[in-house]
């Protein structure tokens, strides 16, 4: 699940109907929701995989870097926009 959201308002010059301004927020993975690996339906839990030390397998070399297992961090960005 990711959800993007985006909010936007127009505005109409006071000089001439044709020029608008707008101005955007937009927010990327607004829920910061973080994928660590596939999910396990094969026990009872949360649906995350057990520890790779539990099943006596070598872990992942960046198992103990929290943030490189993350994945796409919330991201936001602000925009305006002039026509004419």
């Amino acid at each position: 699940m990711n959800v993007d959201l985006g909010l936007a308002k127009t505005w109409t010059m006071p000089w001439s109907e044709k020029h608008q301004l707008q101005l955007r927020w937009d927010v990327f993975n607004v829920a910061n929701k973080q994928s660590f690996g596939l999910i396990d339906i094969t026990r009872t839990g949360i649906g995350v995989s057990a520890d790779a030390g539990l099943l006596r397998l070598n872990a992942p070399s960046n198992w103990s870097n929290f943030t490189q297992i993350q994945g796409n961090p919330r991201v936001m960005q602000v925009g305006a926009r002039y026509s004419f």
